[in-house]
């Protein structure tokens, strides 16, 4: 699971009571308890450990593409050989106009 993915520890503020630490997971908000106290920190803690136990290996659900169709119209190569291109031409031009 990438960082990204990770749920944030949130804090509920309210006028009239203390703040309270939640969490969404699938949209759904998930009580916590007191905003950073131990116990609300240590539920939250669980709550992402049983997230990242049960999320897939994205390195083993996904197989390597073999080379021939990881770029398969060359384009990385005709913009590396265009840029390339393109600085010697300007290397040239700028190079007459500086004599």
């Amino acid at each position: 699971m990438s960082p990204s993915c990770v749920p944030k520890y949130l804090c509920q503020r309210e006028a009239s009571r203390a703040d309270r630490a939640y969490t969404r997971i699938d949209g759904k908000k998930i009580k916590l308890g007191a905003y950073g106290s131990l116990e609300s920190k240590a539920k939250y803690a669980k709550l992402i450990g049983a997230m990242m136990s049960l999320a897939p290996n994205p390195s083993l659900s996904r197989p390597a593409l073999p080379p021939q169709y990881r770029d398969p119209f060359g384009l990385k190569r005709l913009l590396r050989r265009a840029t390339q291109n393109r600085a010697i031409r300007w290397k040239k031009t700028n190079s007459k106009s500086l004599d």
